[in-house]
């Protein structure tokens, strides 16, 4: 019995002692090459690849399918492993840009992006801000332009529970589309955050600016079960919509009904600039916003260094429930943020750090590298990576995949380090690649814990013992060696105990699995005589 308790203790421990490591690369794609241009934004579709929207500049080569001239807007599909389906451009004579792409619920897509064209595909009016609406093999059904004669920009676009659809942006336009601009000193370039409510078809059916006299933009928007909206993003301002300004610029958080009409406003950080980026809706019903601070005061606690990425958790109202900064002592810049199936969190961005959190920079002069960090549900590191080669690197998107993994996407002048898959217009000249790498899926650490509180009854036992089921699921009893003897579902019932058939086993000792609803493996001994 003494070797059994030894050896029972020796497995807890080692168990315990486990540390969760990054995934692995498991392959890598870059689109490029031939002055293409590059990608700005790529999502997740529903037949598992991806759709990615972007910039081409190319009159030859891979980007340059239908190209107009002068810079158009470039889409192209995506199969699971990044091959190629299709690709287009889109535009005309001036310089065109796709900024962001979704999937719509017809399974066609809806880009955003700016245009100086009135021929082509453009339509002749005024308005930097041009929406593209397109079928799912990317033919075009309509377009529009919106704004006015001044910078009209898109962040965000969600399609709307009416089947229209919600953009989120800024604006420094006072003419065309836009109406109540909140600095109407027209000598002074001033930008208001701009919500655009467009139908099915692109008419427009409402717009609003919101800010104060200073710059305020609105960087990401999400639709909350009310019908209404929320939105993300940075303000300088604090009068108008803004009020509780902590100095410089913050984060801002603004809750509107279905019509647009101000809920409420909230602004969070601390004296040096504070940037509100990426905004989520989480799995307990509250808000993430994802960004970048400077400040060390206020509402933000443990900068690293020159500017980190920051994390608030919010709840319904948007009060603060915690924060985080991330990074090391050099500049690190969030750009996307995701839920995980675990209830955590995966972040990526950009970082010149080689210190605090971050470890295994590649960059070299000063430039950046990807940087993906996994954090469980309250905000504790789980692992972080860093990947590409020792030029510079940008990090635009992040996803989980239908096997666990994770798609990074964005932008890289890498030819070395984790970057093989680079393209040269010409031998010895390396474009600006969209890069896109797949990281195996995570290999989780056992959380095992050995706690005493596990309740068998009688122990030792005969015949049948009482396990505890309160919050579990499976049972399983296994022996030092780690051969199961018993693994079984668990019945709920009333009494949260579950009567185990133990007649089959031979008298001796054995380990109890007890593995929990939320992933945590219970563990306590059983004795047979």
């Amino acid at each position: 019995m003494k070797l059994f308790i030894t050896i029972f203790i020796c497995i807890i421990f080692n168990l315990r002692g486990m540390s969760q490591t990054a995934p692995k690369i498991q392959w890598q794609k870059s689109l490029g090459g031939n002055k293409t241009g590059w990608g700005y934004n790529m999502v997740l579709t529903k037949d598992g690849g991806y759709i990615v929207v972007g910039y081409a500049d190319s009159t030859h080569g891979m980007n340059t399918i239908n190209y107009h001239g002068n810079g158009d807007a470039w889409v192209a599909k995506l199969d699971a492993k990044c091959n190629i389906v299709w690709q287009k451009c889109y535009g005309g004579s001036g310089n065109d840009d796709g900024e962001l792409i979704i999937e719509t619920n017809d399974g066609g897509y809806i880009i955003t992006g700016v245009t100086g064209s009135r021929d082509g595909d453009v339509s002749d009016t005024i308005g930097e801000l041009w929406v593209v609406k397109i079928n799912n093999i990317g033919n075009i059904q309509w377009q529009k332009r919106y704004g006015g004669s001044g910078n009209d920009i898109s962040y965000s676009i969600k399609q709307t529970m009416d089947g229209g659809y919600i953009i989120a942006g800024c604006t420094d336009s006072r003419d065309g589309d836009v109406v109540g601009h909140h600095n109407t000193n027209g000598n002074i370039i001033d930008l208001d955050g701009w919500l655009v409510k467009i139908d099915s078809v692109g008419k427009l059916e409402w717009q609003k600016c919101l800010g104060g006299s200073d710059d305020d933009r609105l960087t990401d928007i999400q639709i909350t079960d009310d019908g209404g909206y929320i939105a993300t993003g940075y303000t300088f301002s604090n009068d108008g919509d803004i009020n509780n300004n902590h100095g410089n610029s913050d984060a801002w958080l603004i809750k509107l009904n279905p019509l647009g009409v101000i809920e409420w406003s909230k602004c969070y950080g601390g004296n040096k600039t504070d940037d509100g980026v990426v905004l989520l809706k989480t799995k307990d019903r509250g808000y993430a916003i994802g960004g970048e601070t400077a400040s060390n005061d206020g509402d933000v606690s443990g900068l690293h260094g020159y500017v980190d990425d920051w994390f608030v958790k919010l709840d319904s109202l948007g009060n603060i429930q915690w924060e985080r900064c991330y990074g090391g002592s050099k500049l690190d810049q969030l750009t996307a943020l995701q839920n995980t199936n675990d209830k955590g969190y995966i972040l990526s961005g950009g970082t010149r750090s080689k210190d605090g959190d971050v470890n295994g920079l590649h960059s070299k002069f000063g430039y950046d590298d990807f940087w993906i960090v996994k954090l469980d549900s309250t905000g504790n590191i789980e692992w972080q990576i860093c990947l590409g080669g020792s030029a510079t690197d940008d990090s635009y998107n992040v996803f989980q995949t239908l096997d666990g993994g994770y798609i990074v996407a964005g932008g890289s002048y890498s030819d070395d380090g984790d970057v093989t898959s680079f393209i040269e217009d010409i031998p010895g000249n390396i474009q600006y690649n969209w890069w896109i790498v797949k990281l195996a899926p995570e290999i989780k650490p056992i959380n095992f814990v050995f706690n005493t509180q596990l309740q068998i009854y009688p122990n030792p036992a005969h015949d049948y013992a009482l396990i505890e089921t309160h919050n579990i699921k499976e049972l399983r009893i296994i022996d030092v060696s780690g051969r199961i003897y018993l693994h079984e579902q668990v019945i709920v019932n009333s009494s949260n105990y579950s009567r185990v058939n133990i007649q089959h086993l031979s008298k001796g000792g054995y380990i109890v699995q007890a593995i929990c609803n939320d992933g945590i493996i219970r563990i306590g001994k059983l004795l047979i005589d």
